[in-house]
């Protein structure tokens, strides 16, 4: 797995994942290898992209509390001085991670169950 570029799906694991859902063949079982794949401790980019691909495709994924765990915890560490400034342009990463951690917390609040 690799990661070549500032945005999230630019990563192998992100493109795999991708690609499978273009080609017809998500469903459960890919599904459950990419969250499993999240809740290891892969790669940050890996999982980011991985995350960002299961947010395109499924709507439930990412609200699990263990893998909304693994994810936040990326995205902080990965905005963390030393981690964003190994990247070739830091402000254009900065960007990605806090669009898709905004989209991430718009999605959960719209998937929650409404209490009143």
């Amino acid at each position: 797995m690799g990661a070549w570029g500032t945005e999230l799906l630019e990563n192998d694991m992100a493109l795999d994942a991708v690609e499978a859902m273009l080609a017809g063949r998500f469903g459960p079982v890919m599904r459950r290898q990419l969250m499993n794949n999240i809740r290891r401790d892969y790669e940050e980019a890996g999982v980011l992209g991985v995350a960002q691909a299961l947010y395109l495709i499924d709507d439930y994924a990412l609200v699990e509390p263990d893998v909304m765990a693994v994810v936040r915890a990326c995205i902080t560490h990965q905005l963390s001085k030393p981690e964003i400034e190994n990247w070739k342009d830091p402000e254009k990463r900065r960007l990605s991670l806090h669009e898709f951690q905004t989209k991430l917390e718009r999605r959960k609040r719209r998937l929650e169950p409404s209490r009143g």
